[in-house]
């Protein structure tokens, strides 16, 4: 017969592969569909401001304007040099549009739309009640058409005079996108799309119930939009019988959708997502700080000092991705990292003991030529990889480890007269199985072992099993039963002090006149009450002499009564030992 036996160790080598990028951060680098990492798309960076926003941008023949935030300013760019256009003492200009020669702004939280000529000269053209012009779209005969906030409404301007083209029910119509003559209007609230037809009927296309339509656009004559979530946002298309169906799912809140160069584009976040109609996207750019607007030719604008960038068709030469910080859950030895993929990639790693790199993390180390890290021991740890290359690519990688041994301990130890037992606890921060070892000494004596690797969490104890004296216990945790003899590692804790009396008090009964003097003794325990009975009446209870009941040796005195021939007396010491002694006449 053939016995196998499995021993499961505390000290293995574990693993930490990664196969999902989307939690690294990228310098030049993005994620194909197929989840490789590759060389990103270019980016030309155009025109920074001191401003906080960039809500919209606006690229005409010859110029770009961008219209920013918490200041409600307009930019100007021309031939890659930027200036201040138009200030409309407003705190926002939200969105821009063209028509004839002159710019339009819609502001917040004013709610006022302005007519602004080639040399910056404006003129307010409408003053609603409104707080948000949420977005502009003017037709091909001057027809503005304008979406605010506040109310929710699609306002028509022409010739001065205002109408109502629709009420979306919603707070924020902050979407307007004319597309073959045809206006699309999706709120910011509510996840409603409408469309309003050449003739100004309008008629409802989709109700998320929840969330923002953030973009609408026209592939190949189907209509796809983003309908954005908490967290996520869903491109969706609608089906020539006018049922929505889902494209793909992209992590974050998404900023709008363009058709650019023959591949479609959304923003979300910090990065530029190319989408596919499998099912699937590209991460081809991630910005340093999260988009806020998206522009027709490839432009994107970012908040937190606002700044204008423009996307390229062409890929980079270099690129790096750095992981996150990965927590082995315990200082570590690390061991090689292997890595699936193809081209010029090379790798550095660093440690250290807090999950955010800190002045305390090691500097970046190269690899040695087997794939060895060198990084030292620590609990948390980082890669990145260098791709040199357009045709390299990045598919996993791994990260051997070996957790170092951390020691097990004594949570709890007690003794327990009233269950006859030492109660006792250890817990081994690597979840190892433990074993313990327990001993017990009388003050100033040697240790002698009691029980040997129990992994009983209580040991019997009986006091009456211990001559008289003062005692402690030692419990001994140690990690043997999950690891190798030269890996286990023991620690162990030491008990209070207990005194162990099991001798009763002594009584020494005095008879002077008719007075009985008792002097009550122990050698261990302080005494803890004394009765007594004349002529075998009921017990009664009596205190020391001094009133209280805290020494070791007490004096009592009993006034006996006229005709006392038979005298009971029984005493108590704190660990309940009892004794009794008589007195007859």
């Amino acid at each position: 017969m053939l016995y196998i036996i499995i021993v499961l160790l505390g000290v293995t080598t574990s693993y930490w592969e990664e196969r999902e990028f989307s939690e690294c951060e990228f310098h030049g680098v993005g994620i194909s569909k197929d989840g490789e990492v590759v060389l990103s798309y270019d980016v030309d960076s155009i025109f920074k401001t001191q401003d906080m926003f960039l809500w919209d941008i606006l690229s005409t023949e010859t110029d770009i304007y961008i219209a920013t935030g918490d200041r409600g300013k307009i930019y100007k760019i021309h031939k890659g040099k930027g200036e201040l256009f138009f200030d409309s003492k407003d705190e926002n200009i939200i969105t821009l549009a063209e028509y004839g020669g002159y710019i339009y702004a819609g502001t917040s939280p004013g709610g006022k739309i302005f007519k602004i000529d080639r040399e910056g000269r404006g003129e307010e053209i409408l003053d609603s009640d409104e707080e948000f012009i949420w977005d502009l779209s003017i037709n091909s005969n001057g027809q503005i058409v304008c979406g605010t906030g506040g109310n929710g409404l699609v306002l028509n301007i022409k010739d001065g005079d205002v109408d109502t083209l629709l009420k979306t029910g919603r707070a924020n119509a902050s979407l307007l996108q004319q597309i073959d003559g045809d206006i699309y209007v999706g709120t910011g609230d509510g996840g409603l799309l409408f469309v309003i037809s050449q003739d100004e009927k309008p008629r409802g296309l989709y109700d998320g119930s929840i969330g923002e339509i953030s973009g609408v656009i026209k592939i190949d004559n189907i209509l796809h939009f983003i309908h954005c979530l908490d967290t996520i946002s869903v491109i969706k298309k609608i089906r020539e019988d006018g049922l929505s169906e889902e494209v793909v799912e992209i992590p974050g809140v998404s900023k709008g959708i363009l058709d650019y160069k023959d591949m479609i584009l959304c923003a979300s976040d910090r990065r530029i997502y190319r989408i596919h109609q499998d099912g699937k996207y590209d991460i081809i750019y991630e910005f340093p700080t999260e988009v806020s607007s998206v522009g027709s030719n490839g432009y994107f604008g970012l908040s937190k000092l606002a700044s204008l960038y423009c996307l390229k068709d062409r890929r980079l030469q270099e690129g790096v991705i750095e992981s996150y910080s990965y927590d082995a859950e315990g200082v570590s030895k690390w061991g090689r990292l292997s890595y699936e993929g193809k081209g010029e990639i090379s790798f550095q790693t660093r440690s250290g003991n807090t999950e955010n790199p800190d002045v305390t993390w090691e500097d970046w180390k190269e690899l040695s030529k087997d794939g060895k890290i060198s990084s030292s021991p620590n609990r948390f740890i980082r890669w990145k990889a260098k791709i040199s290359n357009s045709s390299s690519y990045l598919k996993t990688t791994q990260v051997a480890y070996l957790p170092l041994n951390q020691k097990p301990f004594i949570e709890f130890l007690e003794l327990e007269f009233e269950c006859g037992g030492l109660l006792y606890s250890g817990l081994d921060p690597d979840g190892d199985e433990v074993s313990f070892d327990i001993y017990y000494r009388e003050i100033g004596g040697e240790w002698v072992l009691l029980q040997r690797e129990t992994t009983d969490s209580i040991i019997s104890v009986e006091r009456d099993a211990f001559p008289d004296g003062v005692y402690q216990f030692k419990v001994v945790v140690s990690d043997a039963p999950s690891n190798p003899p030269e890996y286990t590692l023991t620690s162990f804790k030491v008990s209070d002090l207990y005194r162990m009396d099991n001798t009763p008090p002594l009584i020494r009964i005095e008879i002077k006149g008719d007075k009985a003097i008792v002097i009550v003794n122990d050698n261990m325990s302080e005494i803890a009450s004394l009765e007594y009975s004349e002529n075998a009446s009921e017990f009664a209870s009596i205190y020391p002499v001094d009133g209280i009941f805290d020494q070791m040796e007490e004096r009592f005195e009993i006034i006996l009564k006229q005709g006392t021939r038979h005298l009971v007396v029984r005493t108590r010491d704190r660990k309940d030992n009892f004794s009794l002694q008589k007195w007859t006449k």
